[in-house]
């Protein structure tokens, strides 16, 4: 595996360890795969993953978006970039799944700025049909002028010339990205 999903799945492994969210999610997420702009990942949906009907209880989706939309941040570099969340939404389209099904999720940063930064993630059950998706705005903190990138397709850490470390010019839009 490369460079940029190592990043990604050790990214995940400290976010959540010894929290809150181990609890909730412990070793039921795996890190699937990882390059610049795009972090996926799918969740094992156990019996404390459940609401009282024996689908994904809602509150455990929200956290997903919290924190795996993160991660899709994770994918364009480092320094790691920490951030606090200023907004978090989530639309429930259809249930996301019952135990022992998988819930996949893909994970895009949308912009990135010297302080905000704007995400979304795409929740899919074991069907393929989109389930849910989430999008959250976080504050960056602290310099987010990367020191390093990824290849294109993430299998190398590349480090940034001292010329190309402008503030203000963190990364390229990702707007303009094509269809996944």
């Amino acid at each position: 595996m490369g460079a940029c999903f190592e990043h990604v799945k050790e990214c995940w492994a400290q976010s959540i360890k010894g929290n809150h969210d181990d609890n909730v999610f412990g070793n039921s997420v795996e890190v699937v795969s990882a390059r610049p702009g795009r972090a996926e990942l799918r969740m094992k949906v156990e019996e404390r993953h459940l609401n009282g009907h024996g689908n994904v209880h809602g509150g455990v989706v929200m956290t997903l978006v919290d924190d795996v939309t993160w991660l899709g941040m994770q994918t364009l570099g480092l320094p790691k970039v920490g951030s606090v969340s200023t907004n978090i939404s989530c639309e429930f389209v259809r249930p996301s799944g019952r135990l022992g099904d998988y819930l996949h999720m893909v994970s895009e940063p949308v912009k990135i700025g010297r302080r905000l930064a704007f995400l979304r993630i795409t929740f899919y059950d074991k069907n393929g049909e989109v389930c849910a998706y989430g999008t959250q705005t976080v504050a960056v903190l602290g310099d987010p002028t990367f020191t390093h990138k990824f290849s294109a397709d993430g299998s190398v850490l590349v480090p940034v010339p001292k010329d190309d470390k402008k503030k203000g010019e963190l990364l390229p839009s990702t707007e303009a990205k094509g269809k996944l």
